[in-house]
């Protein structure tokens, strides 16, 4: 019989909160740009000069920094799980009651999130220099 790691009630409060705090943010950030849309868009008409596009490039980065800082916990987690052949290793909390994988299967597993981080922190990585590419056809050098 396969060993089940039993979930952490304290973990998942943690994630629900987590996750509310979150969503709440999101919403206020979006609710604000709706509300304040007229008068950014004014602002980025007045202000936006095509010949230095770095405050654009600097706004992708930041824009994109939780993706980065996720995929760089996604890749160690899949370190973990590669050196430990658990999944999940040991000393991780679950939110709800998860089969332990042991062994290539852990390995696998662990494998699998890695190469998920990398392609994530690749995607976020493009979204800065495609605003570049784009100031820059705009700006006609390109």
């Amino acid at each position: 019989m396969n060993e089940i790691q039993s979930a952490d009630p304290v973990a998942r409060r943690k994630a629900v909160s987590l996750t509310i705090v979150v969503a709440f943010f999101g919403l206020i950030t979006i609710s604000g740009l709706k509300l304040y849309k007229s008068q950014l868009s004014h602002w980025l008409e007045r202000s936006i000069d095509l010949q230095t596009p770095w405050m654009a490039v600097a706004a992708g980065f930041v824009l994109v920094l939780p993706l980065i800082f996720a995929a760089g916990y996604l890749f160690s987690f899949g370190r973990r799980v590669c050196e430990a052949r658990r999944f999940p290793p040991p000393g991780y909390s679950v939110i709800r009651d998860t089969p332990v994988r042991e062994g290539r299967s852990a390995t696998n597993h662990g494998r699998i999130v890695q190469v998920l981080a990398v392609l994530l922190a690749f995607a976020a990585l493009t979204i800065p220099l495609m605003v570049w590419r784009v100031f820059t056809a705009l700006a006609g050098g390109g």
